[in-house]
């Protein structure tokens, strides 16, 4: 089981509604990413920290199998992705406030290196995994 950061665009997806509103979520698959590990979502401008904790429950899915699912939280139009998805289950919620402790300014004073462009293995990090999941308590 790994931990990973994902980054999110709350300008292109309606993260926090897909989050909340569902029980499962589809996610596309950027990195290798197996059943029973966890991701954690961070969400860019105006958010700018983690927001969720999800686990993975399903991978491999094809675009067309859940794009109906994933299509009513899309803010922009453009192509259907490509790549596979996975389906994720939230199971933690972090408060959303500008001094929350798992924004991108806390997170660069426990480990985080550079910005959040990708997904990011976390298991690659352990003072910001540590750090983040000592947020969860």
């Amino acid at each position: 089981m790994k931990h990973w950061l994902y980054p999110a665009n709350p300008k292109i997806y309606d993260i926090v509604s897909a989050f909340t509103r569902a029980d499962e979520t589809p996610w596309p698959m950027s990195s290798k990413v197996e059943l029973d590990d966890f991701i954690y979502i961070y969400g860019g401008q105006p958010y700018k920290q983690v927001l969720f904790k999800c686990k993975v429950i399903d991978i491999g899915l094809p675009p067309e199998a859940v794009i109906e699912k994933a299509e009513k939280y899309i803010k922009v139009s453009g192509k259907t992705p490509d790549k596979p998805f996975m389906m994720l289950k939230t199971v933690y919620e972090f408060e959303m406030n500008s001094s929350s402790p798992v924004s991108f300014h806390m997170m660069k004073q426990n480990g985080l290196k550079g910005s959040i462009m990708g997904p990011r293995c976390l298991e690659n990090n352990l003072e910001l995994l540590k750090y983040i999941r000592s947020m969860e308590e």
